[in-house]
């Protein structure tokens, strides 16, 4: 869930429409496509993920040379997206260190808190 949130700031410097949308994106995909993956803890985060780069993440894939068919998380994105001032990897990054920084300012918030009383 902290990468939805995480994704708003980081779109928010395109533009407030696009961090509306792709924040939407990473809730609706997490939330339609986050029990698609075998893990149950990295289903969920990849599919926000995904849906907040506009991205389609999964798919077949070879280990060893054996193809394992594997459900498709996300949704491919447009030609508009392609054309984004950053690329999606530089926003995953961005993302990533946000929902960091949120992780970590909550675990830090809660520590005090525990502190005090």
């Amino acid at each position: 869930m902290l990468i939805v949130f995480a994704t708003f700031p980081v779109m928010l410097f395109k533009d407030t429409v696009r961090a509306l949308t792709a924040t939407r994106s990473a809730f609706t995909t997490m939330v339609r496509d986050g029990k698609k993956h075998l893990s149950p803890n990295s289903g969920i985060p990849e599919a926000a993920m995904a849906g907040a780069l506009g991205i389609r993440m999964g798919g077949p894939s070879a280990y060893g040379g054996v193809v394992v068919e594997k459900p498709y998380i996300g949704e491919a994105g447009t030609k508009e997206d392609a054309a984004d001032y950053l690329t999606a990897s530089e926003r995953a990054v961005l993302i990533a260190k946000f929902t960091a920084l949120i992780g970590i300012s909550i675990a830090a918030f809660i520590l005090s808190a525990r502190r005090v009383s």
